[in-house]
């Protein structure tokens, strides 16, 4: 009788300290849902969109424009970026003539969409998006790594419209057998912590987290780094991020199938730090890419770093003179061809 009540008590009191541990896991999920969901608010009153917000299939989407003057430049993100990662480049090239950024649906202030995110309804939200703005072409297409994506499918598919392109550093195809296979395991615990942080996200965990996470925003003025780390707290940004990574197979074909750019002035700028195994078949990648037209050229923008293309000053002021050289290249074509 006294070892079964010895084993009632143990039993009572399991149970009572694992109802404690769940009211309590309760209460830190709804406090930290109640948080999250505050912060956000928070975040949109303090960071307004600079540009506009158009109904692209009934979610919003956010270009912001400035300069005058044609082509109009695009600036299209990397993967988990938004259109403040222009800030050190777009009003350098506002100078010389229209130039427009635009957020990919779920990333910065535009909406998330839950169509899949292949190239092909990127590209037909990116046209609808310029067509709701009212900015009209001729393009000339910059994308940055992911952006850089978007931007060949969107050429190849609206041809008469793209009269010149920047590709940084947009080598990296993942079904590329010359990588080494640290790039497939540093890309699968990529992918592992962003499905853990989708889930932390809205009981603000990630947020909380930030403080601890190293982010390379080099020379980006200080309200840009505040809006981009906003945007990367938010559980929209992990939504986005990870609907990105599952169509990836798709897109990798969708890339595959533009063999040519025809003769648009093509300009692929690209980096060479770190030194490493990867870096080296990236930079290989991205100087072969520049053959997808017969007037293409590469840049090698020395001690430059993937994400410093855009966020170190010296970096992006290469990056805003090769820019401009398209520009010129493809205002010269245009007056030859009319």
């Amino acid at each position: 009788m006294k070892t079964q009540s010895r084993y009632q008590k143990v039993l009572n009191f399991l149970k009572r300290a694992s109802l404690r541990l769940i009211i309590l896991a309760l209460v830190l999920a709804i406090a930290g849902t109640v948080y999250q969901t505050a912060a956000t608010e928070a975040d949109r009153r303090n960071f307004p969109p600079p540009g506009v917000l158009v109904n692209v299939d009934g979610y919003k989407m956010h270009i912001h424009c400035m300069g005058e003057g044609n082509p109009t430049i695009i600036l299209d993100h990397v993967g988990g970026g938004s259109s403040v990662d222009w800030a050190l480049i777009q009003p350098k090239l506002a100078e010389h003539t229209r130039v427009c950024a635009y957020d990919r649906a779920g990333f910065g202030w535009s909406d998330f969409s839950p169509a899949p995110r292949t190239l092909e309804q990127q590209v037909r939200e990116l046209h609808q998006l310029l067509r709701g703005a009212n900015e009209q072409g001729p393009y000339l297409l910059v994308g940055h790594s992911y952006g850089a994506r978007v931007s060949r499918v969107y050429a190849a598919t609206y041809p008469d419209e793209v009269t010149g392109m920047v590709l940084m550093d947009a080598g990296i195809l993942y079904d590329d057998p010359r990588y080494p296979p640290e790039l497939h395991s540093q890309a699968e615990s990529e992918d592992q912590m962003l499905r853990v942080a989708r889930w932390l996200a809205p009981f603000g965990l990630t947020r909380l987290m930030q403080p601890l996470m190293v982010s390379p925003t080099f020379d980006l003025p200080e309200e840009a780094r505040r809006e981009s780390a906003s945007f990367a707290a938010s559980s929209r940004f992990f939504q986005a991020v990870l609907a990105q990574s599952d169509s990836m197979q798709i897109v990798l074909e969708e890339e595959h199938a533009i063999t040519s750019l025809g003769d648009i002035p093509l300009l692929v700028l690209t980096a060479n730090e770190p030194d490493d195994a990867i870096r080296s078949v990236w930079s290989q990648a991205n100087i072969e890419m520049a053959s997808l037209s017969t007037n293409g050229s590469y840049t090698i923008v020395d001690g430059a770093t993937h994400m410093s293309l855009a966020y170190r000053e010296s970096d992006a002021q290469v990056c805003t003179a090769g820019i401009l050289d398209v520009l010129t290249a493809a205002r010269t074509a245009t007056s030859q061809h009319p």
